[in-house]
């Protein structure tokens, strides 16, 4: 019986994380998040020395609200984690980031896991 009973978190586990994708943008503990909503868009590309990059397009209503988040944190150093995998630590907002950006720096693998992610928690 305990077992099944940790097979089914297990299985629990494994449905929620593939339902629920988001995009986690902390900055000195403010952490502003988009959910499956907030995703319109998102895709595997490459860059010009062909490494895979993530392009993202978010809702306009979060393109505002993390417009709104960057601007007040220009200068500071912020994380972002999408699907629970953090795919920049401590990187200094240069500019104001609105409703589209590109994560690289990813390998392959990483990245088509956390597109394929974000695609089918849009799509649920």
């Amino acid at each position: 019986m305990q077992k099944f009973g940790l097979l089914y978190i297990g299985l629990l586990w494994c449905l929620s994380s593939v339902v629920q994708a988001d995009i986690a943008f902390r900055v000195n503990g403010e952490d502003l998040v988009a959910n499956n909503d907030d995703v319109l868009f998102a895709e595997l590309n490459k860059d010009n020395f062909n490494g895979p990059v993530i392009d993202i397009e978010l809702s306009d209503e979060f393109g505002q609200k993390l417009a709104h988040f960057t601007r007040k944190h220009l200068g500071q150093r912020m994380s972002i984690s999408i699907d629970g995998t953090l795919v920049s630590a401590g990187t200094k907002i240069r500019e104001k980031i609105g409703q589209k950006l590109t994560v690289t720096g990813l390998s392959e693998q990483e990245a088509s896991r956390i597109v394929q992610s974000l695609l089918t928690a849009s799509e649920s």
